[in-house]
C-alpha cells in the first residue's frame, strides 16, 4: 500500500477562490453589491439613477472593499473584530473569593404567632462557619487592590484609594 506524507502547513493554508480572493473577502464584496442595488431600487427616484445614490454606493463600495483588503496576512475585517475584542474586554479585574467558606451564609427562621390569625415571617440570621476570617482585609469599599503575576514566579500587588 502506497503512503504519502502530509506536510504539516496544511491547516494554516487559506482556499483561494477567485484569482487571491478567498471566501470571506468575496462575501464582503457581494454584500457590497446587494446593498448598492438596495439603494438603487428603495431609494426614490425609484429604478433611477441620482447623485445621492451614486454617492451611497461608492461610500459603501469604498468601506466594503476596505475591509476586503489583507494586511500582515489577514483582511482588514478580522484586525477589526481582533480590536473590537480588545477594547471590549474589561478594564479592571476585581478579586472576589466566590467558595462558601467566605462568603456571608444566611438561614431563614420561620415565627409564627400563636393567635387566631397565622401569621409567617421569616427573618434572616448570619451564620458565621469560618471563625479565622473575622472582617475583610481592606475596609473600605473605594479601593481598588490589582493582583499581577511577576515574571519571577510571584505576585505583584498594587493598592490604590479611589
Amino acid at each position: 500500500m502506497k503512503s504519502t506524507v502530509v506536510p504539516a502547513q496544511i491547516t494554516t493554508v487559506e482556499d483561494k477562490i477567485a484569482g487571491s480572493l478567498n471566501f470571506i473577502q468575496i462575501i464582503l464584496l457581494v454584500f457590497s453589491l446587494i446593498i448598492g442595488t438596495a439603494f438603487y431600487g428603495l431609494i426614490p427616484p425609484k429604478l433611477h439613477l441620482s447623485s445621492l445614490k451614486i454617492v451611497l454606493m461608492i461610500a459603501e463600495f469604498a468601506v466594503f472593499g476596505l475591509l476586503a483588503l489583507r494586511y500582515k496576512g489577514r483582511i482588514l475585517a478580522d484586525w477589526l473584530v481582533i480590536y473590537l475584542r480588545y477594547k471590549a474586554r474589561p478594564r479592571i479585574y476585581i478579586f472576589t473569593k466566590n467558595d462558601p467558606q467566605s462568603r456571608e451564609q444566611f438561614a431563614d427562621i420561620k415565627i409564627m404567632q400563636k393567635e387566631k390569625t397565622p401569621l409567617v415571617t421569616t427573618v434572616k440570621k448570619r451564620i458565621k462557619k469560618n471563625k479565622l476570617i473575622e472582617r475583610p482585609i481592606i475596609e473600605s469599599s473605594g479601593s481598588i487592590v490589582s493582583i499581577r503575576p511577576s515574571k519571577k514566579g510571584g505576585f505583584d500587588v498594587e493598592y490604590q484609594e479611589a
